[in-house]
């Protein structure tokens, strides 16, 4: 039971690598992601769109947060307003 367990361990961490077991003994390695054929523009556009979206999330947040502002200061009225920015800042 030890070495089927072990077994199954090596080949979790060979399919992490990208080692694939060929039919013989020895091992095939795959090539780099970069190395697989796909076009380096579209991976540049889905990196640039998924950074894009990240940033305007975030910008859309703050605006949230300081449009709600004013009625968290009259949600918490013994709270100084620079205690409240903490809080908001994080």
């Amino acid at each position: 039971m030890h070495n089927r367990m072990q077994l199954d361990s090596l080949r979790c961490m060979t399919e992490l690598a990208g080692i694939d077991q060929g039919a013989g003994s020895e091992a095939v390695v795959s090539p780099p992601p970069g190395e697989r054929g796909g076009d380096p523009r579209s991976r540049r556009t889905v990196i640039f769109v998924v950074t894009a979206l990240g940033a305007f999330m975030a910008s859309l947040d703050l605006s949230i947060v300081n449009v709600a502002f004013p009625a968290l200061e009259r949600s918490f009225p013994h709270d100084s307003r620079a205690a409240l920015a903490w809080v908001i800042t994080g």
